[in-house]
């Protein structure tokens, strides 16, 4: 083996070395960005349950304190849908950077073995011709599988990213009409007792 191979060898081990403690520190930074977010969903949460269960004990009519509770069941399930909103989001960004560096150290590999090959075309005897041009197709080839299965994730995570959405929405709205039903229905249930 030549000199200048074992040197590319060596510096793209480097290269994927340098990848991969990317890809740690990224998955640490989201590690933090996680606990963060959650300890805030917390304290939010339970700031905001002392404020409903205050709001609920000063209530003196039945009725009332039923539409607070209504009110409070919409408004979590609203904040429940933000928080898992804000969480999908961090969780697409990281997705997204992790994919960026992945497609960047296959895209710089895929050049120095292609600049290899080339290399090694020019010194390698004679009739090894074919060896490297079989090199050069098979790297072709993963190269343009690598793209599909890349536009695959991607449409998959279009598709669970908009059925996330739908399902918040669509929790949001639910609630929000059993709310008003409810609330509906209240009226009509005094005005039978009295009656």
């Amino acid at each position: 083996m030549n000199t200048q191979f074992i040197e590319q060898l060596a510096n793209n081990q480097r290269k994927i070395s340098e990848a991969w403690l990317a890809i740690a520190n990224q998955n640490f930074a989201l590690g933090e960005k996680l606990t963060n977010i959650t300890l805030e969903m917390l304290r939010g949460n339970m700031e905001r349950f002392a404020q409903q269960s205050q709001a609920l004990v000063t209530q003196k009519d039945p009725q009332a304190a039923w539409q607070e509770v209504q009110k409070f069941v919409t408004s979590n399930v609203e904040e429940l849908v933000n928080q898992q909103r804000q969480v999908a989001e961090l969780l697409k960004q990281h997705r997204n950077e992790l994919s960026k560096v992945a497609e960047e150290q296959i895209n710089a590999i895929n050049k120095e073995i292609a600049e290899l090959l080339d290399n090694l075309s020019k010194s390698a005897p004679a009739g090894s011709e074919v060896a490297i041009n079989a090199a050069k197709s098979a790297l072709a080839a993963t190269s343009a599988a690598y793209e599909n299965i890349q536009k695959a994730f991607q449409q998959v995570n279009e598709i669970v990213e908009a059925n996330l959405s739908a399902a918040a929405n669509a929790a949001t709205k639910a609630v929000s009409t059993a709310a008003q039903t409810a609330q509906k229905a209240q009226p009509a249930a005094g005005a039978k007792k009295s009656a």
